[in-house]
């Protein structure tokens, strides 16, 4: 059975990836999303709050650990989503191109072209 998971650390734009994993391990700084919880993930998009909470093994019977591959460890949730906050990515500055030798001789000697 597929589960969703997410990424427990956001980008710095404040999303955080999450996917459909047909996987039967659950990996390393990812959770679960509960059912009951999709909806606010796919209604912003993985810009999102929650705690990250355990789940015991019965709630996520097709889980195991990928490190140890162990299915009787209690699994990271994330539980409570909220709407998070977009950070737009910085824009950088636009930067001039650096003057070729020949403008700059042209300039020193008060050619123009």
């Amino acid at each position: 059975m597929p589960n969703t998971v997410i990424k427990i650390t956001a980008e710095a734009t404040g999303w955080h990836r999450n996917l459909r994993c047909e996987s039967p391990e659950l990996p390393d700084g990812w959770a679960v999303v509960p059912e009951a919880e999709l909806a606010v993930l796919k209604a912003r998009g993985g810009v999102v709050n929650f705690t990250v909470q355990t789940a015991p093994v019965s709630d996520y019977p097709d889980l195991a650990d990928r490190r140890t591959g162990d299915r009787g460890a209690p699994y990271p949730v994330a539980a409570g989503l909220t709407a998070g906050t977009y950070v737009p990515p910085v824009t950088p500055e636009p930067v001039e191109p650096e003057p070729t030798d020949t403008e700059v001789l042209n300039a020193l000697l008060g050619v123009s072209e």
